[in-house]
């Protein structure tokens, strides 16, 4: 019985965490589903602290500097949390909001890793805001962190968005000179980007060169260049 009552004070605690996350902070509706989120996070002992200080800290009796007090690995649980809502923000497109959170994390004196800038990055993405994006990017690279697959997929999806294609086309380039393989995921903004325009041409020139870097095609692409064929008006090619 008694270890029934302890896991009762546990779970109640953890509820009363995820009720108060949300209305003092305004979190997106789908973190506040923790079976979701935090079904493999809050038997560790680590995360039990970070929510035991998250619940302190939205109710006023917990200071920022608090955080200096805690080890450096609940704050990286901590930092978990604020990677989240930078990420739910962001599939909203809410832009606003994901930079929001950005500086609710600093503010707190959390270092942001690389995540963090890949769901900034991200999230300037979804709503074709390029600059900004390169702009995210660039900090990525202030705070000395390498920029992977994903960040550099997020720009030239950005770019696609913007039709400007031939911006997609160097970032694409610049992935390559830091070192990255490219994957459909790279090629299928900029097939699709020329076939939008109505350039069936260098739309299939990037799907020959997916092809020959022995990259699995799906259907999409191939009727991607077809349309572009069509809307450049070469029914035959």
């Amino acid at each position: 019985k008694q270890r029934y009552r302890w896991l009762r004070a546990l779970c109640l605690q953890f509820v009363c965490v995820v009720l108060a996350f949300p209305v003092a902070f305004g979190v997106p509706s789908s973190i506040q589903r923790p079976r979701y989120y935090f079904k493999s996070k809050v038997h560790k002992p680590t995360s039990i602290e970070a929510l035991d200080f998250m619940e302190r800290w939205f109710q006023g009796e917990e200071a920022e500097g608090g955080l200096q007090r805690l080890p450096p690995r609940v704050r990286q649980e901590l930092r978990m949390f604020f990677n989240i809502a930078i990420k739910e923000a962001g599939n909203s497109a809410n832009m606003t909001k994901s930079v929001e959170w950005y500086e609710r994390m600093r503010a707190a004196k959390i270092t942001p890793n690389a995540r963090t800038f890949g769901k900034l990055i991200a999230s300037a993405a979804r709503t074709g805001l390029v600059d900004e994006a390169a702009s995210w990017l660039e900090a990525m690279a202030d705070e000395g962190l390498e920029a992977g697959m994903v960040p550099y997929c997020s720009m030239i999806t950005a770019c696609a968005k913007a039709k400007d294609i031939p911006r997609a086309e160097r970032w694409f380039q610049h992935a390559l000179q830091r070192g990255l393989k490219p994957d459909l995921m790279m090629y299928g903004p900029i097939i699709d980007g020329w076939a939008a325009l109505g350039n069936g041409d260098e739309a299939a020139k990037w799907l020959s060169q997916a092809e020959a870097e022995g990259i699995e095609l799906n259907m999409i692409l191939y009727n991607a260049v077809i349309r572009g064929y069509c809307r450049q008006g070469k029914l035959d090619a």
